[in-house]
C-alpha cells in the first residue's frame, strides 16, 4: 500500500502488522521496531500514530505508512466514503501497540476511542491477536490502577508483551517491583503469593485471593483451558510460545519475540 492509499483487504497472502504508536518516550524505538518487522518474510506492516507519539520519533526514518487523526477525517467527506479506522482493522491480521503510554492504556480500559488509534481498538476483530506492550514512569506503573487496567485488556483476550525493569530516560532507576520472582504478598493484600501479578511461575492462588491454584492467568505452562473455555490450551492468553490453539500462530509469536527484544 503506498503513501495516500486507503487500507483494504486484496486477499493477498501476505500476514500484515498494524503497529499502534502511544506518546510514550518508547516511541523512540518506533524505527527499530518497524524494520524488524519488515525483516519477516511475508510481513507487511503499516503504522497508526497518537499526535504525543509523533514528538519521538521522525516520519522519513519509517518506511511506511502512517496515519494520523488527520487523516481520518480528511478521508471520510460524504456517507459513501471509507472509514478509515473500519479500514484498518479490516486490513490487519494483527495489531501490536507498542508502546502503550499510561493514558491510552486507560482509555482502551474505558472503551475510550477519541482518536484514531483509540477508535481501530474498540472496533477491533477480537478473533484477531492484539498485542500490547505497556511503557511507561515506575511511579505510573506501580499505582493500582495500572493494574486493574491491564487486567480488563487480557479479559478483552489481548496479550501483554511484558515491560521490563531498566533506568528510565527520565533518570529515575527502575526497581525490581516490576518483575519480581519472591515477594510474599501480590498487590491486593494477600498474604501467601510466592511471587506478583506479573508472570511468575509460582504462583498458588490467582489473581483474586483463592488460595488453592496451583497457576494464574498470567504466563504458565500447564493450564488446559483459555478465559474462554476452550480445552486444549497449554498457556494462558498472554501469547508465550507453546500455544496449541489457533489464536497463536507462529507468525503472532514471532512478532511478539520481536517486539520484546526492544525492551520498551
Amino acid at each position: 500500500m503506498q503513501r495516500g492509499s486507503h487500507a483494504s483487504n486484496s486477499g493477498g497472502q501476505a500476514f500484515r502488522v498494524l503497529v499502534g504508536v502511544t506518546g510514550s518516550v518508547a516511541a523512540l524505538k518506533l524505527p527499530l521496531l518497524v524494520s524488524q518487522l519488515l525483516e519477516l518474510p511475508g510481513v507487511e506492516v503499516q503504522v497508526v500514530t497518537t499526535d504525543h507519539a509523533t514528538h519521538f520519533y521522525k516520519p522519513e526514518q519509517i518506511p511506511v505508512r502512517i496515519y494520523t487523526d488527520r487523516d481520518e477525517w480528511q478521508m471520510w467527506t460524504q456517507r459513501s466514503d471509507p472509514v478509515l479506522h473500519i479500514e484498518l482493522r479490516r486490513w490487519a491480521d494483527l495489531m501490536l501497540i507498542a508502546p502503550l503510554d499510561a493514558n491510552t492504556l486507560a482509555k482502551i480500559a474505558a472503551g475510550i476511542c477519541d482518536n484514531l488509534l483509540t477508535c481501530v481498538v474498540r472496533a477491533w476483530d477480537l478473533r484477531r491477536p492484539l498485542l500490547f506492550c505497556p511503557a511507561m514512569n515506575t511511579a505510573m506503573w506501580e499505582h493500582p490502577i495500572t493494574a486493574r487496567q491491564l487486567d480488563t485488556l487480557k479479559d478483552f483476550g489481548y496479550v501483554e508483551v511484558p515491560c521490563i525493569v531498566k533506568k528510565l530516560v527520565c533518570g529515575d532507576e527502575d526497581s525490581d517491583s516490576k518483575s519480581p520472582q519472591s515477594c510474599n504478598c501480590n498487590n491486593r493484600g494477600q498474604q501467601n503469593w510466592n511471587c506478583n501479578n506479573r508472570g511468575q511461575q509460582n504462583w498458588n492462588c490467582n489473581n483474586r485471593g483463592q488460595q488453592n491454584w496451583n497457576c494464574n492467568n498470567r504466563g504458565q505452562q500447564n493450564w488446559n483451558c483459555n478465559n474462554r473455555g476452550q480445552q486444549n490450551w497449554n498457556c494462558n492468553n498472554r501469547g508465550q510460545q507453546n500455544w496449541n490453539c489457533k489464536t497463536e500462530g507462529s507468525k503472532t509469536g514471532t512478532v511478539r519475540q520481536r517486539a520484546a527484544k526492544l525492551e520498551l
